[in-house]
């Protein structure tokens, strides 16, 4: 019997539903079962029955184990506290992945807002790339990434659309307007950055039935911009991505405008702790003043 067994037996009592419970706690409905299943073989009973037309009841016997979980759970968190408090680690530590352009913008926030508000909340960057911060998530060495949001196994919450823009030289063709169709390129020497920053916009043209001529993936925003000053290509990149461009080359917005979605991510099978919940939901609310 585990302390996140019986959080999870509380959440299924007071929402009634194993589905509604796991979306509260922020892992998958599969994961709520089995911890269900283990902790009725951990005490030999059944805490639920689970009737088609009445839906999910709780028993008898689970109803007498309400009151001790509780119990069990509030000791649990007076020991934590005072581990916390006592300990030479007095710090909880939030670790966080994102890619500069991104930390840069929430990491002095969240760093001023956890020193005014609960010092005792200490918040752990990794900047990386799209791949190396889902990695960081898949195995659990983060909390939580800030990144583009993707259709893979994870749970997102979205915070903003990022643009994406064209980077040519000021004396190409394209640069004459201050905008572009997305079929205009479709022809050009594309430059792109990699490692999981590419697929977004491989895939926005896809969705618009349009193929892009990729002639380089590279590392980095500023091999992207010197490719694209010797002319050997154009690049479409994060506006945000850099903060200046030299004289040369000039920044042209898509028709429709072209986008990408930028968002939290975090393992579905690993309940999020409270600390981590404030950071997010603090998260959200620099993103909503800034709009």
């Amino acid at each position: 019997m585990t302390i996140t067994q019986l959080y999870i037996f509380l959440k299924v009592v007071e929402e009634k539903n194993f589905t509604k419970a796991s979306e509260i706690l922020h892992i998958s409905q599969p994961a709520v079962s089995h911890a269900i299943s283990g902790l009725e073989r951990t005490l030999g009973v059944s805490l639920f029955i689970r009737d088609k037309k009445k839906g999910l009841e709780i028993t008898e016997m689970g109803r007498k184990v309400v009151p001790y979980a509780k119990e069990l759970i509030k000791q649990y968190e007076s020991i934590e506290h005072e581990v916390r408090l006592f300990s030479e680690n007095k710090a909880d530590v939030i670790h966080i992945s994102g890619f500069p352009s991104i930390t840069s913008v929430y990491m002095p926030k969240l760093i001023s807002y956890f020193k005014e508000h609960d010092p005792s909340i200490q918040l752990s960057f990794t900047e990386g790339s799209v791949n190396k911060i889902k990695e960081l998530v898949m195995d659990g060495s983060v909390d939580f990434g800030i990144t583009i949001i993707t259709e893979e196994d994870h749970q997102s919450i979205f915070l903003f659309e990022e643009e994406m823009v064209l980077v040519a030289p000021s004396a190409h063709p394209l640069a004459e307007g201050e905008a572009v169709k997305m079929e205009e390129v479709v022809d050009e020497q594309i430059i792109l950055c990699g490692h999981g920053f590419e697929k977004s916009t491989i895939e926005a043209f896809r969705q618009h039935h349009l193929e892009l001529n990729i002639s380089h993936i590279v590392d980095s925003v500023s091999t992207a911009l010197s490719m694209v000053k010797g002319g050997l290509g154009i690049a479409i990149l994060s506006r945000k991505s850099f903060e200046y461009l030299p004289e040369t080359l000039q920044t042209i917005s898509f028709i429709p405008t072209l986008h990408r979605e930028i968002g939290i991510i975090y393992s579905k099978d690993k309940p999020l702790r409270k600390s981590v919940q404030l950071c997010i939901k603090e998260i959200g609310k620099f993103n909503q003043l800034s709009e």
